[in-house]
């Protein structure tokens, strides 16, 4: 089992490597540099307000099936009877609170048109997911592995074709069409996998069933929806609160592009980490080595790379997108310091829910909101894009350093402070160097390779780099 886990990661991750990020910085950077800043400011305000309430979607089904299904394979058939009944329910109720949400946003016709459609997209995504969650339970890994990267490789293949067909009059509603063509072609892919289970289901609703699963789930709803308020509003208040803010939603959206491939990978690191940590705590097991392992894979890079973008912005962007990237590339460093504050966040926030801290997650969530709109509510109208990229470095470093403090104190970790001072140390000389090469005017790819080489160097010399401790994210599932 424990070979057929590790054989999954590896296939997860390597697909997801080769794919996702190709998704974001070949065929949405091409779509933006294509239709403009504005258009695609349209289109990502209203893709916000798409995932406004996706939570809805899944409300814990999801989890519920794959351990259900895991532990006993024979329920599959009534497992997909009731969830299947149940993901329709909530589809219907995530459409209506959406669309009446963009209602009351003020938008109309052809925008509340693509708004529906953004919506069937997640519909349809998270239908993906529920079928890939009794995959999952049902031990075939290899099939899961392809899923996950199913949609994206289908939208990859359209949107080719859709930019040799349509050229220059591509728009942002073809590019919807792309996707809701990929998510439907994922979506036949994976009942065809499952087809011999749901051929064989009958649909009943066990409203008890139902509403045990959704209250177990509901905590991790409300994080993950004001959560997504505190990471996406800033879209929708540029919108309102600036006369172009369309376009500065499209500035904004290219300096948030390499933060989201970025985040794409450390999701599945964070993934591998849930299980691990939860399975430690269970067994009250020190957590202290995991947690300097999981530094060295997300603090470390996510913080080093901030330092590239502070220090190379403008080569950056050049090189990223077309549409105004000196508009964007101010906007960068401080979306990267973002990305930096969430790889901790990824840490300490997922050894926090292993714990089932949740209480403390939501407060420090909705005290984030009260930050992020509160500021936005000043740096908004006076500096557009970039005043609000600053106060979301601000309110994800509010978050990282607080899940931080909570995570160690609460899990009894036993830090000394000479690994804190090492730890440092090397941030401090890997960001001296970049800074160096910045000021020598080297070749951005010259000095990221220094600057992580001379950071790598530094952690095997000061013994903060275990390779013996690098299977320890591969003992999850056993």
């Amino acid at each position: 089992m424990q070979k057929k886990f590790l054989t999954n990661v590896l296939l997860v991750l390597v697909l997801n490597v080769l794919i996702k990020p190709f998704w974001v910085l070949g065929i949405d950077r091409m779509v933006q540099n294509q239709v403009g800043n504005e258009a695609y400011g349209v289109y990502i305000n209203l893709f916000s307000l798409s995932l406004f309430f996706v939570m809805i979607l899944d409300f814990g089904i999801n989890n519920y099936t794959t351990t259900t299904i895991a532990a006993n394979p024979l329920r599959v058939h009534d497992n997909l009877s009731t969830m299947f009944t149940g993901k329709i329910v909530l589809s219907v109720v995530y459409l209506a609170a959406t669309l009446f949400f963009g209602l009351v946003y003020g938008l109309s016709g052809e925008k509340l048109e693509l708004l529906f459609l953004l919506c069937i997209n997640q519909i349809i995504a998270y239908f993906i997911l529920f079928f890939r969650a009794s995959i999952s339970g049902l031990q075939r890994f290899k099939t899961d592995s392809f899923l996950s990267v199913g949609d994206k490789s289908a939208m990859i293949i359209i949107a080719i074709f859709g930019f040799y067909l349509f050229q220059h009059s591509f728009s942002i509603s073809h590019y919807i069409y792309v996707q809701l063509l990929g998510y439907i072609l994922a979506l036949l892919l994976a009942v065809f996998a499952l087809r011999n289970e749901l051929f064989n289901t009958k649909l009943t609703f066990n409203l008890q069933q139902l509403k045990q699963v959704f209250t177990s789930a509901a905590p991790y709803a409300l994080l993950a929806l004001v959560m997504t308020v505190y990471t996406r509003s800033d879209y929708l208040l540029m919108n309102k609160w600036r006369v172009d803010g369309d376009i500065q939603n499209g500035i904004y959206a290219v300096a948030n592009r390499l933060q989201e491939a970025g985040n794409m990978m450390a999701v599945l690191v964070a993934g591998l980490l849930l299980p691990l940590f939860s399975n430690l705590i269970a067994h009250k097991s020190d957590l202290t080595s995991l947690i300097k392992t999981a530094n060295n894979l997300l603090l470390i890079p996510g913080i080093l790379v901030a330092v590239i973008a502070w220090f190379y912005h403008e080569p950056v962007i050049f090189m990223l997108n077309d549409t105004d990237p000196a508009s964007s590339a101010p906007v960068f460093k401080y979306t990267m310091i973002s990305f930096a504050a969430m790889c901790m966040m990824y840490i300490y926030g997922t050894l926090l829910t292993a714990m089932k801290k949740m209480n403390i997650l939501i407060g420090l969530a909705l005290l984030a909101v009260c930050i992020n709109i509160g500021l936005n509510y000043w740096a908004i109208p006076r500096y557009g894009a970039v005043g609000a990229a600053a106060v979301a470095a601000l309110t994800h470093s509010f978050i990282a350093f607080t899940n931080m403090y909570f995570g160690v104190k609460l899990s009894a970790s036993t830090f000394s402070h000479s690994y804190w001072l090492k730890l440092l140390t090397t941030l401090a000389i890997g960001s001296v160097v970049i800074g160096f090469a910045s000021f020598f005017q080297i070749n951005v790819i010259v000095a990221t390779a220094t600057g992580v080489t001379v950071s790598i160097l530094m952690m095997m010399f000061l013994r903060l780099f275990n390779l013996q401790e690098l299977p320890l994210l591969f003992k999850a599932n056993r």
